[in-house]
């Protein structure tokens, strides 16, 4: 039990970690994490409003802060994580399904033509997103919590958060 606690908390720092530096930004990234600004550059906008991208373009920033404030949320979790706790789990899986949800709803949208490249990665991004909640979901639901899923888990959220911020630049908006 001491190691599986051990390994927990490495890989909840690794996830913390990773979590920090997409926060940073990293090379001129903006943080997953930032809420649309009121000063925002929308030029871009008028563009896709007259061609019908407005509705795709409101619904890709709703789902952009829904997945980047729950994963602050699960980040927050994972810091203080309590595995034995039922409210806990319960607020871990409420995240977990909120990205199952961004996903799913993503996968039924259909872009601009001009933004379908964009659309492509960020759904990729989601789509890592999905299957990290599959591998956090499992680890936690077996009996010896299975750490290589946690590992797993970080890798693809690492691999999301940065496909996701990769492709926001492509909306032609300041975030």
């Amino acid at each position: 039990m001491i190691v599986i606690r051990q390994r927990l908390a490495g890989l909840i720092l690794a996830i913390v970690l990773a979590g920090s530096l997409i926060a940073c930004g990293g090379a001129n990234t903006p943080p997953a994490s930032s809420p649309p600004e009121s000063s925002a550059d929308t030029s871009g906008l008028a563009a896709l409003a007259t061609a019908g991208g407005s509705d795709y373009l409101t619904t890709v920033i709703k789902e952009h802060d829904d997945i980047a404030q729950s994963y602050n949320r699960f980040r927050g979790l994972m810091t203080n994580a309590q595995v034995t706790d039922t409210t806990w789990r319960t607020s871990v899986h409420l995240q977990l399904a909120t990205w199952r949800q961004t996903y799913s709803e993503a996968r039924k949208l259909t872009p601009p033509p001009e933004l379908a490249g964009f659309h492509q990665k960020f759904l990729a991004g989601l789509e890592k997103f999905n299957s990290a909640a599959d591998d956090i979901t499992g680890s936690l639901e077996a009996e010896s919590m299975d750490l290589s899923l946690f590992d797993s888990a970080t890798v693809k959220l690492t691999d999301g958060i940065q496909l996701i911020q990769g492709a926001m630049p492509e909306l032609g908006i300041q975030r």
